[in-house]
């Protein structure tokens, strides 16, 4: 009997400041839990460049439509660099480094990606990667000699539809990716609007 009354006493004390089984409270000095931080909002995911447009940017929307979805902040130039009476490439500069917009005959035909862009396709390629990269991305991509480079410099042309819809990538002497060009048939003119 004692030792039945000497366990029972070791087991109260043992348990004293705990919570007890038997009425899942806790004795009134233990403090409160705190409740763990909030969790940070994740980034916003960069918008990634598409045959059919740039984030709020769609292939075939108007001049004005084109300039409105892109904000006069995110223009460099209001007036754009016209090439041609019906052509015009437009730099965009804040969120958009390196992107440039082509306006032929009055709508937005191509976006292009160039040197200081940190934006990349939907398949993950951008400025920099190699045409390893590209064709690991762009399964069945055409091939064809650059306009003025040696090889390795060439054109690595993917269409979803034949010479309406696609993106070109243009890869340098370096073997690099210096350009990326998504949108209509104008993804095949080497020098700006022609």
């Amino acid at each position: 009997m004692y030792v039945r009354t000497a366990l029972i006493a070791a087991l109260l004390a043992a348990s004293a400041g705990s919570t007890t089984a038997a009425t899942g409270t806790e004795p009134a000095s233990a403090a409160p839990a705190s409740a763990p931080p909030p969790a940070a909002a994740p980034a916003p995911a960069a918008p990634a460049l598409t045959v059919t447009g740039l984030g709020p940017l769609r292939i075939g929307m108007t001049d004005a439509e084109a300039r409105a979805a892109i904000g006069a902040a995110n223009i460099e130039s209001d007036t754009g660099t016209e090439i041609s009476d019906s052509c015009t490439e437009i730099k965009l500069k804040g969120a958009y480094p390196g992107v440039y917009l082509m306006i032929n005959d009055g709508k937005l035909s191509r976006i292009s990606l160039w040197e200081g862009a940190t934006l990349k396709t939907d398949r993950g390629v951008g400025v920099g990667a190699s045409p390893e990269q590209v064709m690991a991305a762009y399964p069945g991509i055409q091939s064809s000699p650059h306009e003025y480079e040696e090889a390795p410099a060439r054109y690595l042309t993917y269409w979803t539809a034949p010479e309406k819809e696609g993106v070109r990538f243009e890869v340098d002497h370096t073997g690099k990716v210096n350009a990326v060009h998504a949108g209509d048939s104008t993804i095949q003119y080497v020098e700006g609007c022609a």
